[in-house]
């Protein structure tokens, strides 16, 4: 579900494999498989896989990311994706992700085609293409990080209790988080 071979084999096609390393962070009966297909791909030097690690460390390894990639083929949401936007990290993230909903292609990061190497491939050049398209995306992170803020989930939801105390009258707020 998780489609991390995938990553993997997208990686090794990028153009980044060389001025990048690829971090994985989780554990799974595949590692082993993992290890052999980033062996097989001749880009075993540039994968770690870090294994588990705790909750409380996430900020710590996403501080030092320049990209977090959320390769699974289906996911309810991916906080993850929230997590690394409230670290200033651009974002990959599936189409099969729920977290989608937070990225607008070439706004924070790209959606890719999660059924597709290719795809995600050609995303991971593109975020990669200028110092300044990474540099431009990892700015706006930091204004998407306040519309999905604690403070902006209150105040949309305290305007959507407000309209349905108003039987519906007028224009339905809209979530912060969509806002371009």
């Amino acid at each position: 579900r998780k489609q991390i071979n995938k990553l993997i084999e997208a990686y090794s096609k990028s153009n980044s494999k060389k001025l990048r390393k690829l971090i994985i962070i989780g554990v799974g009966a595949e590692k082993t498989a993992l290890i052999n297909l980033s062996q097989r791909l001749v880009v075993s030097g540039q994968v770690e896989f870090l294994g588990k690690i705790n909750n409380n460390e996430i900020d710590k390894y996403l501080n030092g990311c320049s990209t977090l990639i959320l390769p699974s083929r289906f996911d309810g949401w991916g906080v993850v994706v929230n997590e690394a936007i409230n670290n200033n990290v651009p974002v990959i993230v599936s189409a099969g992700c729920g977290s989608k909903e937070l990225i607008h292609d070439n706004d924070i990061g790209y959606i890719f085609d999660r059924n597709s190497v290719e795809s995600l491939t050609d995303k991971i050049n593109l975020m990669y293409s200028s110092e300044d398209n990474w540099r431009e995306m990892s700015e706006n992170t930091k204004r998407k990080a306040e519309k999905i803020s604690p403070r902006a989930g209150a105040e949309y939801f305290l305007e959507l209790v407000q309209y349905i105390r108003n039987s519906f009258k007028g224009d339905c707020p809209e979530a912060p988080w969509l806002k371009k």
